[in-house]
């Protein structure tokens, strides 16, 4: 189950480029997608602007989408960064018009979308609070840890801080640990990288992954740490889909048995007939089993063992000794 599909870039065109007193007005149609990001292009590579979005339906009537959307770029003295992308979820209007001020003869030369198209799996949020907080480095790191292993695609950190500011950062995830020295060592792989700022409300998106944990790293470089106190994750929902020959009887679900295989079905044989439509199964209370280790016939204490084994060793000994001595 995927909710996200491959993300494509366009180069959307423009029309109706007009000014009005010190603000400017351009227009684009946008290209069918349910969620998308915009990519604003100007012909200065210093500026520092608020950007109003509005979206249209037949290029008359004009809906307000997002206001006061704060827009810099900053290439001076071997410094360069650069923040033009706004991100729209669930917005399906055909045109979009844009406005921002025209200081400094700013003109916008280009806006590119980049849309990912939506199955129909509705995304659960999770606030999960920060698990663990240190600094190493000139660098703070962000534990968050979950309940159980879930599919994650999506995270956004909860920043307090009291002025503006933008930090690199690295996410990574994990899923499992290795034990060395009788320490439990969480093996992380990094998922997604990029910049928080004052600007966005700092989502980072990337393709899902099965974690059971995540940890954000920010590099501070010189100036004060960033707060985060939580984050939302979006996770996909579990869902269980089965088939039963009778719907009248009962039937009971087990897990937890890391030691079983996958089933092996005949219904493989005929997947062309499964039905579309499904129905909900009643689900009655859940009662947790207790696991029975069995006991081997035989069996001996650790320190009765090392005793029976040195026993060994010694009458081995004696009689290599012995059987030496009698060929002399």
């Amino acid at each position: 189950m995927r909710l996200l599909k491959k993300k494509t870039y366009t180069n959307l065109k423009l029309f109706n480029a007009v000014k009005k007193r010190n603000k400017s007005y351009v227009s684009a149609e946008l290209i069918k997608g349910v969620s998308f990001e915009l990519n604003l292009r100007f012909n200065n590579s210093n500026f520092d602007v608020d950007v109003l979005f509005e979206g249209s339906h037949d290029g008359e009537n004009w809906f307000l989408i997002k206001d006061s959307v704060r827009v810099l770029s900053l290439h001076k003295d071997g410094v360069s960064f650069s923040y033009s992308k706004c991100i729209f979820e669930d917005i399906r209007f055909k045109y979009l018009r844009v406005t921002y001020p025209n200081n400094n003869n700013l003109l916008l030369k280009a806006i590119l979308q980049s849309y990912r198209a939506l199955d129909q799996v509705k995304l659960n949020k999770i606030s999960l609070p920060t698990s663990g907080t240190s600094s190493k480095e000139k660098s703070t790191i962000f534990c968050f840890s979950m309940s159980i292993p879930q599919e994650v695609s999506k995270l956004i950190p909860h920043v307090f801080f009291n002025t503006e500011y933008t930090r690199h950062f690295t996410l990574y995830g994990y899923r499992d640990s290795v034990e060395v020295n009788k320490k439990g060592i969480l093996n992380y792989f990094e998922i997604a990288n990029g910049v928080l700022n004052s600007y966005s409300d700092n989502t980072i998106e990337f393709k899902p992954e099965l974690v059971a944990g995540l940890k954000l790293i920010v590099n501070n470089a010189d100036n004060i740490p960033l707060s985060i106190s939580d984050a939302d994750v979006f996770v996909f929902p579990v869902l269980l889909k089965a088939y039963f020959y009778d719907l009248s009887g009962r039937y009971i679900l087990s897990y937890g048995n890391s030691s079983l295989t996958f089933p092996d079905y005949d219904l493989a044989s005929f997947k062309n007939k499964i039905p579309t439509t499904s129905d909900t199964l009643n689900v009655l209370s859940e009662k947790k089993l207790t696991f029975i280790a069995k006991k081997p016939l035989f069996s001996l204490p650790d320190n009765l063992l090392w005793l029976v084994l040195l026993a060994v060793i010694i009458l081995l000994s004696f009689f290599t000794f012995k059987m030496i001595n009698a060929k002399e």
